[in-house]
């Protein structure tokens, strides 16, 4: 408690002057809406879990209402009903089963790491919007299955996966391949190995439109093995699919597309909806994605290259993507191609305006990773939920920022208090809902979501000096965060 209190003082020292935009206010009912190898790969399921088909998706003009809750009052947090995805986390991620009866742990354990370094998107299937998440990877979980949570209360749900490996197979294989090399064990019928591993997803995932048809974008990440390795394959899924149809495919309905520019471990995506353009930003490249053409084109080289976990805001009309988090703040204009450095970390000092320089501090030292990011066009801000290491995952408050002034805005957020993975990034999982001010935030595999509405406006304060707040964490919160040494194994 004492953390926090500490940590809202030094957010607000680092706020600045803001004067709200006026906002037309629109009820949820009527809301629209290190690298290796590449290779093909299929997908999976569980036998353990009856899998619920999914819904098919209609079209934006048809679209039924998106919710069946109501907003909360503006600056609270609530939650939605039946929307943690625990219930259909595969069996084998969470007991012994009869393929390895007394085992010392499950075969694709954590559950929990479903969400460890990986995001999501929002997608409307049957008219119903909700999130979908990809992740698992690395050491942490084999769970290669795709979730959909609605929002409508109707429950969570597997379009496909997960992948089960045959007797004396390796879940976890130092082969450069992110696709497995045997057929699951779940997939009767399939002779062609090609099911895609789990992977750490960072904010490497996207919704986009294909000739009116939705699908949900991925590339690179972090694969299932004991290094982690990154990869330079593109994924689309097809959202369309049943589950049983994705797991009649030998890629689990993963249609393998053109390869990035570079391979990458971490990325950050935007789908730019002017031009349905998918935007990237690699670890050495900034790159576009045609989902029509199948085809890149890169923007732009990385100088020295990282994997920096980083949020993404769209500002179409403005016609910019911001990049921010994990030691990188970059704008890139989407009509020019031209990408701009905000800012700079020289090892020791922030150097830029300070509404970056919360974005370019390591985490260790009070900054911010791996946020969840959104741009709101009606206040022309940019919203930043951070779980840092002071708050030790009960962030509840929100940051609005104006890009253009430099201005930073803590909006203070009561009601259901938040809780997330401590210590552990956002990505996508955090959204504003279009049309709203309302964000969705999906903090664990056995939570519900939570749901809350944005206040007019909050706490500000003129520009410090020198950096102060998130930027300066005192020296008795740094050496009270765990380090990452003591952190369980389940989670790196």
């Amino acid at each position: 408690m004492l953390s926090r209190l500490i940590l809202y003082a030094f957010l607000a020292a680092l706020t600045s002057w803001y004067v709200p935009a006026t906002i037309q206010r629109v009820s949820l009912r009527d809301a629209e809406s290190h690298f290796l190898s590449i290779s093909q790969e299929p997908s999976s399921s569980s036998l353990a879990t009856s899998p619920v088909p999914m819904q098919m998706p209609t079209s934006a003009p048809t679209r039924a209402r998106l919710l069946a809750y109501t907003a909360p009052p503006p600056g609270t947090w609530s939650t939605l009903p039946n929307t943690a995805i625990w219930p259909v986390i595969p069996i084998e991620a969470k007991e012994c089963t009869s393929f390895n009866p007394g085992c010392g742990k499950p075969e694709l354990w954590s559950p929990w790491a479903i969400f460890a370094y990986s995001g999501g998107d929002l997608a409307t299937l049957n008219g119903i919007l909700g999130f979908l998440y990809w992740g698992g990877g690395h050491a942490d979980s084999a769970d290669n299955s795709l979730y959909f949570a609605p929002f409508d209360g109707s429950g969570p749900r597997r379009l496909m996966g997960p992948y089960l490996i045959p007797a004396g197979g390796d879940y976890l294989p130092q082969d450069g391949l992110e696709h497995y090399t045997l057929v699951s064990r779940n997939q009767p019928g399939v002779t062609v190995a090609a099911a895609p591993k789990s992977r750490h997803t960072y904010n490497s995932l996207a919704t986009v439109i294909v000739n009116g048809k939705p699908y949900f974008f991925a590339v690179g990440g972090g694969m299932a093995s004991r290094s982690g390795f990154g990869s330079n394959v593109t994924r689309m899924f097809d959202l369309s699919q049943s589950y049983a149809e994705a797991m009649a495919r030998p890629d689990m309905g993963w249609a393998r597309k053109a390869s990035s520019p570079a391979g990458t471990l971490v990325a950050a995506v935007g789908v730019d909806t002017k031009t349905n353009l998918v935007v990237v930003r690699g670890r050495t490249f900034w790159a576009a994605y045609n989902p029509v053409a199948d085809s890149w084109t890169k923007w732009a080289d990385v100088g020295g290259g990282g994997d920096n976990e980083a949020g993404v805001a769209m500002d179409i009309g403005g016609r910019k993507m911001y990049v921010l988090g994990g030691n990188i703040a970059e704008v890139v204009d989407l009509d020019t191609h031209v990408v701009r450095k905000l800012g700079t970390w020289d090892g020791t000092t922030a150097n830029g305006p300070d509404w970056v320089k919360p974005f370019l501090t390591p985490v260790t030292r009070g900054g911010i990773n791996a946020p969840g990011l959104a741009w709101h066009p009606g206040r022309q801000r940019i919203i930043v939920y951070a779980n840092m290491y002071a708050t030790d995952g009960q962030q509840s408050d929100i940051l609005q920022i104006d890009p253009v002034k430099g201005t930073i805005e803590t909006l203070p957020m009561g009601g259901v208090p938040v809780t997330t993975r401590r210590f552990l990034g956002i990505y996508g999982r955090f959204r504003l809902i279009p049309g709203t001010d309302t964000v969705v935030l999906a903090g664990s595999v056995d939570t519900n979501v939570f749901i809350g509405q944005l206040p007019a406006s909050g706490t500000t304060s003129p520009p410090a000096s020198r950096p102060t707040g998130l930027l300066d964490a005192p020296r008795e919160i740094v050496r009270a965060m765990t380090p990452a040494t003591s952190l369980p194994r389940s989670w790196r």
